[in-house]
């Protein structure tokens, strides 16, 4: 089994894949400026915890680099430090740790169609989500431009993904690379545990290195 860190592993996105990981016997440690969340998950041999910290914080990243397979990167893109600059950290921590690097990443830098435009420069696109998109393609092009040698992937969520929309579990998930996936109803979207599925499926089952790619329902 993988020792897996999920850095923001209390948010949405991170606490359903620290679960998920735990549930399939993963060994996990969540991460988040709170040290004493209560919902940190628990694996049946009592081997996944959580700690107090901080992406930014290099010296935390070292260690975590060094006794993990893999770090999960949780986090909101935008902000002061963002998930750019987060990565600048990461990277050459894990590169030099032997780590691998997952990121949940945004979907507002997919294309609407194999030759259409990205999602985040369409008409319709909500002006409000426009930093958070621009943060996370800076953050996609901080990973494709690394020279750290470290290993990663990226995965995009469905356009509509987030606690507050309580997007109903099918247990499945469908993956693109580039374009965006939407339903019958063109609706693009995936709940938190499913995106859990395809993130921990990734890390069970690699065939996404060093590359984004995309899940929904």
């Amino acid at each position: 089994m993988a020792h897996i860190a999920v850095i923001g592993g209390t948010g949405h996105a991170g606490s359903h894949i620290a679960a998920e990981a735990a549930r399939r016997g993963h060994h996990v440690t969540t991460v988040s400026r709170n040290g004493s969340h209560r919902t940190a998950p628990t694996d049946a041999a009592g081997q996944s915890h959580h700690i107090a910290g901080s992406a930014a914080d290099a010296e935390l990243v070292a260690r975590l680099a060094t006794d993990h397979d893999v770090i999960v990167l949780a986090l909101p893109a935008a902000g002061e430090p963002g998930l750019s600059d987060h990565l600048r950290t990461v990277l050459p921590a894990a590169a030099l740790g032997g780590s691998r690097v997952a990121v949940v990443g945004g979907a507002g830098g997919l294309r609407v169609s194999p030759d259409g435009p990205i999602l985040m420069e369409t008409a319709d696109f909500p002006p409000e989500y426009r930093p958070e998109a621009t943060a996370h393609r800076e953050a996609l092009d901080v990973l494709q431009q690394d020279t750290s040698e470290a290993r990663w992937f990226y995965l995009s969520p469905g356009a509509m993904f987030g606690a507050e929309l309580q997007i109903p579990s099918t247990g499945e998930y469908r993956t693109s690379d580039e374009v965006l996936l939407t339903d019958p109803d063109g609706r693009s979207q995936i709940s938190g545990a499913d995106y859990a599925l395809a993130l921990v499926d990734e890390i069970d089952r690699p065939a996404h290195e060093n590359r984004r790619f995309h899940a929904a329902q």
